[in-house]
């Protein structure tokens, strides 16, 4: 990110000003600019990293050796972030801490417990009503109604 004002001469080409309303730039964005004898008239756009620091940001190759150089010229530069990376640093330079003066509070973590589960308790029973129960013996026959219900009966053989 770059910070330009209106009015603003180039680096390098002080025959030139920056035309476009003052603000941060991406280092890639295109800004309009100039000619310093008529500032109100556009005249060219250049990338807004070369507006504010010359023709070195595409004569170094070396990323660690451009940001180096950039910071002789502006030691407070931005160059290099992105929009996001400059709101999370203000937002760090923001954050308050607070020095507690009583400890930390931890708690013990206990063992759990594994408890056996006794047969008993494994299934529950299940209950089914009497009048819902057919006992049948192997010598009666079925009894077959007319019934239009749909529920089946549970049938016990004896």
């Amino acid at each position: 990110m770059i910070y330009l004002k209106k009015g603003q001469p180039l680096f390098e080409n002080g025959g030139l000003v920056v035309y476009d309303q003052a603000g941060y730039y991406e280092d890639g964005d295109l800004v309009v600019c100039a000619m310093v004898d008529t500032p109100e008239e556009p005249y060219c756009r250049y990338e807004a990293k070369y507006v504010a620091y010359g023709g070195i940001v595409y004569s170094i190759t070396d990323t660690a050796k451009l940001e180096e150089e950039i910071a002789k010229i502006n030691p407070e530069n931005l160059f290099g972030k992105s929009s996001d990376d400059v709101i999370t640093d203000q937002m760090v330079e923001n954050i308050e801490t607070v020095k507690s003066e009583d400890p930390p509070i931890v708690e013990e973590e206990k063992p759990v417990e594994i408890q056996e589960i006794k047969e008993e308790e494994q299934a529950p029973a299940i209950v089914v009503p009497e009048e819902d129960v057919i006992i049948k013996n192997s010598s009666s026959t079925p009894d077959v109604s007319s019934s239009t219900a749909t529920s089946t009966k549970n049938e016990i053989t004896e």
